[in-house]
């Protein structure tokens, strides 16, 4: 029998990626390759663009999503989706822009003679007066629609100049404003530079559902319990174990029924057990702070992996719900102290000094004695990194690379209240709840 060289190809080209069986043993993703595309399916579900975004940026990201769901025949398409969709957030953020001055862009001198309008349906004449200092920035000052006598000091046309004006202009939410820039800075910065990588299947997912979010705010239609918004009622945790390499540079996390199956490489890995909720950011986790989005509870560990295994085994716990919303958080201010903004910050930055991250009352109840000197204030919140950023920017702390100036207010514009401020520790644990 001759076998088609063409069809050996055409059979490789549409039979799931190899990786996918490991994928089943190590992280609890199904084993046939249908179930497992309903898995995919279900990660971008809510990532949808609203009827009042344009035609033509919904036919580009639907475009994402379909690159995203073919992951199962090569895993690597899952980090393209992702890097694709920040591409698309920023001509989405072009679109709006000239929507909103109706393609009549307006600028106003520095010394406010003079006025200026660029009548265009083509960002790229802006881009191109920029680039010819026909616009300077130095200039020349982009007209605000909500603060007419505040005009967008040191616009240039970029992404995160464009960043800056959907937040100033109350396009974007408040809450959340300094993650969400650096993020989709970050992020749009690298797919127009990309390097190789792979990415497991929930962090692109995540990104496409970050980035329909965001696109969807630009068009007035913000979504209850988005990410940037409400957080959910409550969200389901399933038992799961982080692994972390012996230099800590590498982390890992998976269903921790998959821990028997852990390749011989990764068994000698420090092993954590939490309940926790795959939606959020697991790399950042670490005992006695609340660096994730959602609550996660350690339930053993560190310890090593035969040890984890054992325990998984003995258990038998596997899941539960926790509510996330009006959260309280204990956060110590002193020198000495350091604190990463965001998820990405235990890796890439920036960091904050003079601050550590939040903790939950329960684990600051039992810090020893060392831990317990500096200022302590009470903030309740959706989110941990929201009550950091609070913190961090109504008592003027150093860090870098942060654009949302939050301002002191009982309820500040980032969605959180301060319960306590400047208080030790001792009249901190007295005022906090559930204590």
């Amino acid at each position: 029998m001759v076998t088609n060289p063409g069809t050996n190809r055409l059979t490789a080209m549409t039979g799931p990626d190899p990786i996918w069986p490991g994928m089943h043993r190590s992280f609890g993703w199904p084993a046939e390759p249908e179930e497992c595309l309903a898995a995919l399916e279900r990660q971008i579900e809510p990532a949808k663009l609203s009827e009042r975004v344009p035609e033509d940026v919904r036919r580009q990201f639907a475009i994402v999503c379909t690159i995203y769901r073919y992951g199962l025949f090569r895993y690597d398409f899952f980090a393209l989706a992702a890097d694709q969709a920040f591409l698309i957030a920023e001509t989405a953020f072009r679109r709006r822009f000239l929507e909103y001055y109706a393609n009549h862009v307006p600028f106003v001198s520095k010394d406010g003679t003079h006025r200026h309008t660029v009548e265009t349906i083509d960002y790229g004449v802006l881009d191109e007066a920029f680039r010819q200092h026909i616009l300077s920035p130095s200039t020349w000052l982009l007209e605000s629609k909500v603060s007419p006598q505040q005009p967008h000091a040191g616009f240039n046309g970029s992404f995160n100049a464009l960043l800056r004006w959907g937040f100033d202009e109350g396009l974007l939410p408040g809450r959340k404003g300094t993650q969400i820039a650096r993020v989709f800075r970050e992020r749009r910065n690298h797919a127009g530079h990309p390097t190789y990588r792979r990415e497991p299947p929930s962090g692109p997912a995540g990104d496409l559902r970050t980035v329909a979010e965001l696109v969807n705010c630009l068009w007035d239609d913000h979504a209850e319990g988005g990410q940037f918004f409400q957080a959910p009622a409550s969200v389901h945790r399933i038992l799961t174990a982080i692994g972390k390499s012996r230099d800590g540079q590498s982390v890992w996390f998976g269903r921790a029924d998959g821990l028997p199956a852990w390749p011989e490489a990764d068994r000698h890995a420090e092993v954590t057990i939490i309940l926790a909720n795959f939606d959020s950011d697991l790399t950042g986790f670490e005992p006695g702070f609340e660096r994730t989005a959602y609550p996660c509870q350690l339930m053993w560990g560190p310890g090593q992996w035969e040890q984890a295994v054992d325990f998984v085994r003995r258990s038998g716990i596997e899941e539960d719900d926790v509510e996330v919303r009006g959260r309280v958080f204990l956060i110590r201010v002193g020198s000495g102290l350091r604190a990463p903004i965001g998820s990405l910050g235990l890796q890439f930055g920036p960091w904050v000094e003079g601050v550590e991250s939040p903790r939950s009352p329960e684990a600051a109840a039992v810090l020893p004695e060392s831990k317990r000197s500096g200022r302590w204030f009470m903030i309740r919140s959706d989110f941990p990194n929201d009550a950091l950023e609070h913190v961090v920017a109504t008592r003027h702390l150093s860090q870098a690379n942060v654009v949302h100036v939050i301002r002191r207010a009982p309820r500040c514009s980032c969605g959180v209240d301060e319960l306590l401020g400047g208080k030790s520790w001792e009249e901190a644990l007295r005022a906090a709840p559930s204590v």
